[in-house]
C-alpha cells in the first residue's frame, strides 16, 4: 500500500508536537526535582553585639529557618569560643518559649522542623574578665540526617581595658 508523501504542513505539525512533548517532559522533570528538594536551612543566621567590654553579658541569637521540606532529628549546636562563660539558654517557637535546662551549647536541641518553621534560640554569655581574645568569633552548626550547614560567623570585638593615667601639671615660677 502506498502512503501519500507528508506535506510541509504535516511535517511542521509533527515538529510542533514533538517540541511540545519534550517541553512537557522537561517541565515534569523540573517539577519532580522541585517537589523532592529536601530541607533547606541556608536562610538561618546568628547575631551578636559588635562590641563588648570584659565582664559584659552578651546574647547570641540563632535563628533556624527551614525554607524546604520538613525534616526529623535536626540538631542545633554551638561551640562557645574561649573568652566567654555560658550563663543561660532559651528556645522560642510559634508554640512559645522555654529555657533550655541544662544549657549545653554543644547540643542545644534535637527536634523535628516543619517546612517554613522558624526557631529562635538564645545563648547568654559573660565576656570573661581579662579576656585577651580580640575579637570573639562564633558560629552555630545545624545538622540533620542527610546534611548540615553552619551559620555565617559573628564577631564581637572586646574593647581593651580602660587605663586612666594621672595628669601631672608642672608649674614653673
Amino acid at each position: 500500500m502506498n502512503q501519500p508523501a507528508p506535506t510541509a504542513q504535516h511535517t511542521a505539525s509533527r515538529r510542533v508536537a514533538l517540541l511540545v512533548a519534550s517541553m512537557l517532559l522537561a517541565l515534569l522533570f523540573t517539577a519532580a526535582v522541585v517537589l523532592a528538594q529536601g530541607p533547606d536551612f541556608t536562610d538561618s543566621y546568628k547575631d551578636a553585639p559588635r562590641f563588648a567590654d570584659a565582664g559584659d553579658i552578651i546574647t547570641y541569637t540563632i535563628v533556624v529557618i527551614n525554607s524546604g521540606d520538613p525534616v526529623s532529628d535536626v540538631v542545633l549546636s554551638d561551640t562557645m569560643p574561649s573568652g566567654v562563660t555560658v550563663q543561660s539558654c532559651a528556645v522560642y517557637t510559634e508554640a512559645g518559649s522555654a529555657p533550655l535546662d541544662p544549657c549545653d551549647p554543644t547540643l542545644l536541641w534535637t527536634r523535628d522542623v516543619a517546612a517554613g518553621e522558624r526557631i529562635t534560640t538564645t545563648i547568654t554569655v559573660r565576656v570573661t574578665p581579662g579576656t585577651l581574645v580580640l575579637p570573639i568569633v562564633n558560629r552555630a552548626h545545624i545538622g540533620w540526617p542527610t546534611g548540615a550547614v553552619d551559620t555565617d560567623p559573628v564577631t564581637t570585638t572586646v574593647n581593651p581595658a580602660k587605663t586612666y593615667l594621672p595628669i601631672i601639671v608642672y608649674m614653673a615660677n
